[in-house]
Formats: C-alpha cells, structure tokens, sequence
C-alpha cells in the first residue's frame, strides 16, 4: 500500500485502512492559485470582510462557519468595547462606585444574551446559502473509521454496521471517564490555590515595600499560574482524548461532543477558579483586576505564539529530518520533477541521480512538503481559546472594563492569524459539512447563563443593591439577586 494518498475524493474503504494504520496518511493537495487568492483576500485584507464563500469552497463548510462565527463574535464585541473603554475614561479607579459595577454587569449579562440569539439567526443564513441547514438522521450517517463493535444490519439501510452496545459505553464513562476527570479536576484546584496562598504571601511581603521591583514580584505568581494554566491544559487534552476514544462513539458528532465537554469543562475550572475564590471569597476587587489584567494579557501573547509559530516550527524541524533521511526509502517518482526548497519555491531537479547538496539547498517534493506538515483539528483549540475569552469578557467585564476591547484588538489579529496558519502551516484538512457550530453553540450558552449569575454576584460584591436600596437588609439584598438572576435566565 503506497504511504501517501493525494487524492481529493477516496473510496469509502480508505478511512477504515487509516484507522488500522495500513495507510500512513491520506490528505488532499493544498491548490498553489487558490492560496494565493486566500493569502490576497484574506490574509492581508485587514479591512475587507472575509471571503467566506470561497473559504467554504475550498476548506469546506465547517471551518467556513468558525470563521463566520468568529468575524461575528469580534463584529458583536465592538459593544464591550466601546463601552468598557468610555466608563474606563470617564471612572478611573477612585470613583468606581457601586453604582458602576452594577451598570456594567446589567449591560453585559444583555449583551451576552443578545450575542447568543443573533448568532443563531445568523448562522442558519450562511448554512442556508451554503445547503447544509438540515441535517440526516443519525441512523443514516456513516460509523466513524475507528468506531469498533460486532457487525449488525442497519436498522435502516440494511448494511453491516459496527454495533457497540451503550451500557458498556455508560460502564466506561462511570468507571473510568469520571473518576479520571475528577482527579484532573481537584490537581486543577489544588494547583490554584498553592498560587493563590503564594499571591497572598507575596502581597504580605512586598505591596508595601520600597524595593524596586516590588510590584513585580507580586505579579509573579499570577504570571506562573498562568503558565501553569496552558501547561494543565495540554496535559489534560491528551488525557481527553485518549478517554474519549476508549468510550467508543459511534458518530464523529457525538464523539467530538464527548471530547469537547471534557475539555470545555476542565478548562472552564482551570481558567476561572481562581477568579471566582478572588471575586467571591476574598471579595477583592482591586486584586480581582489585576488577576485579569495578568491572566488576559499572558494567554493572548501565548497563544497567539503557540497558533503561529509552533505549527511552523515542528514542520521546519521535520523538513531537516526528511532531508537527513538514510533508510534508502524512495520518494515519489511522478512528482519528483515538482520540488521544493525550504523556501518554499519550486524547482526541477536535473537528472536521476542530482549531486550531493548543502543542507539549505536540499529539494524535498512538494507531497513530501506537505505530508509532514501538522493536521489540523477542526478549529477544536480556536473555540477553546475563544471560550476561555467569552468567559472573561462575560462574566468579568464590570470588574476589569477593558476586558471587551482586549478581546476585540486580539480577534482582530486571531481571524487574520488563524487563516494565515491554515493556508501555511497546516495539511489541507477534507472539506466537511456542517449546519452549525455544533457543542459549541451550548458551550457558549451555558457560560452566559452562568455569567448572569456570576454579574449578579459581583453587583452584591460591590454593594451596588446598597447603594440603590439603602434602606435593605442584608437578607432583603440577596432576595433581590436572586430575583434578579432568575429574571435575567
């Protein structure tokens, strides 16, 4: 069996063969005019909308609607923005009153609403003009490549299908899943608060101090959890992963629903645990904003690092091996002629046998190219990413006002970014269909349901029913929250 297949459309066979790793890789070839187009339109188009149409054309629907989503996430964020940035100009720190906060909070809890109900109609006009807004039956769609179980007939089709019985399934998550999670989840919590005491040593020490570098060294700790937080995550998605493969899903739908809870949850925790302890029990809202200030800062610089230059850097490393190679293997004949240097241009290599070569003049093909380049996950780490961010501006934007036009500066660099990375550092993935964005869309519900109650918690935080009842009892106050939590779900 060749190692690579190049083909655009394959048998129905091959993603089995895959799965059994008798086929080293299947992609399609990346069109050398259409990227060129994409890099013009796209990339370097700061100011023109993205040619979505085209992006659905030649990546397929379901990375088309991540960008169309983002555009329009970044589009809605403009309202935190603008906002966030007036009351920050106009109420500097001394005069940020009770009162304040609990504008800002109600303004955010709407706005996130909003957000979440004008998405929905946007997206069914995009899958409408696209022809993906309705969806088969589960019955009919085809068992994922690595889907394993004893052949049964199709209840429907009448074919031979894999059947894994769901009590097994429901075995292993009770089993297995959970206890594993909760395990991840308390490291999780005990790493948080080791950072947190840390925080409360170093403000001890040094808030008061005279020392230069003094209000340094009480961000340190805020920094290292920070990095703490992406070093967790990446140790926590593989576990996520392999767990998420032993529960044997049928469909690649439920298993990436499977997948992206466990990660959308332990991230969640990992992402905002501390700031929950900091805004709720410490009830401190001075420290609260650095918190953020610390936290936003750190995992946009990181991750915009990570997304470009860590693709780029594995597929460098990978071109020096492949030029390094001394197994004898041949690469492809008919493409031989078609090489590429590091580049990135085009050559033609004279004669069977070319001379012996410095490492920076060294040709490699341009399948060899781009079979060593990263595969791309479906946007899974984008929405991730763009998760943790909606949280932040959400639930915390009354605490830290310019949270929104953080978000928004860094989206509009994350669009540009993202595509760049795609048409550069990344295999050409399949082209896939999609109605919507799937276990995202009640990813992004549920957290703007809990950013109402986290807003309403920071209004009694601040003493903002106080300050606008202040003939209220305590016990009457929180009456009043809660009436106006349940009002606002």
């Amino acid at each position: 069996m060749a190692n690579i297949v190049t083909q655009m459309s394959t048998p129905f066979w091959v993603p089995v063969l895959l799965a059994k790793g008798q086929i080293k890789s299947i992609f399609p070839l990346h069109d050398r005019e259409a990227l060129a187009e994409l890099q013009h339109s796209w990339v370097r188009g700061l100011t023109h909308r993205q040619p979505l149409d085209t992006v659905a054309e030649y990546f397929g629907v379901k990375i088309a609607l991540y960008f169309a989503w983002l555009g329009y996430y970044t589009t809605c964020l403009l309202a935190p923005a603008i906002v966030g940035l007036f009351t920050w100009l106009i109420f500097p720190t001394a005069k940020q009153g009770p009162l304040y906060y609990s504008v800002l909070a109600f303004f955010t809890m709407l706005w996130a609403v909003f957000f979440q109900e004008a998405w929905k109609r946007y997206n069914n006009r995009y899958t409408y003009r696209w022809g993906t807004l309705d969806k088969l039956p589960s019955l009919l769609e085809e068992p994922r490549p690595l889907f394993k179980g004893v052949l049964e007939p199709n209840l429907i089709t009448g074919r031979l299908e894999p059947f894994y019985p769901r009590w097994k399934r429901n075995l292993i998550v009770s089993f297995v899943t959970i206890p594993i999670t909760l395990v991840c989840l308390l490291v999780v919590v005990g790493v948080a608060v080791g950072h947190l005491k840390l925080q409360e040593l170093a403000e001890d020490k040094f808030s008061k101090s005279r020392i230069p570098g003094a209000k340094m060294i009480t961000l340190l700790p805020m920094i290292l959890y920070a990095v703490n937080i992406a070093i967790l995550n990446e140790f926590y998605q593989k576990i996520a992963v392999k767990l998420t493969n032993l529960e044997n899903h049928r469909l690649t739908e439920s298993h990436e629903q499977a997948l992206v809870s466990k990660l959308i949850l332990f991230q969640f925790i990992n992402a905002f645990y501390a700031s929950f302890y900091i805004a709720f029990y410490r009830m401190d809202l001075e420290l609260l904003r650095n918190h953020l200030v610390t936290m936003l800062v750190t995992r946009q610089i990181a991750g915009n690092i990570k997304e470009i230059f860590l693709p780029m850097g594995q597929t460098r490393i990978k071109q020096v091996l492949l030029t390094l190679r001394t197994d004898g293997l041949p690469t492809l004949k008919k493409d031989d002629s078609l090489s590429t240097d590091f580049n990135g241009e085009e050559s033609e290599t004279v004669g069977p046998n070319p001379p012996a070569r410095k490492l920076s003049e060294v040709k490699i093909t341009r399948v060899e190219q781009e079979e060593i380049m990263p595969v791309y996950d479906n946007a899974t780490e984008d929405y991730l990413e763009m998760f943790i961010q909606f949280g932040f501006v959400s639930m915390f934007t009354c605490a830290f006002p310019v949270c929104g036009l953080l978000a928004f500066l860094n989206n509009i660099l994350e669009i540009r970014s993202d595509a760049y990375k795609l048409l550069t550092s990344f295999r050409r993935p399949f082209a896939e269909t999609a109605n919507g964005i799937g276990v995202w869309e009640q990813a992004f519900e549920i957290v703007s349901y809990v950013a109402i109650a986290v807003n309403v918690g920071l209004i009694g935080v601040s003493g903002g029913i106080q300050a606008i009842f202040p003939g209220l009892t305590s016990y009457q106050n929180i009456l009043i929250l809660i009436a106006i939590e349940a009002d606002e779900k």
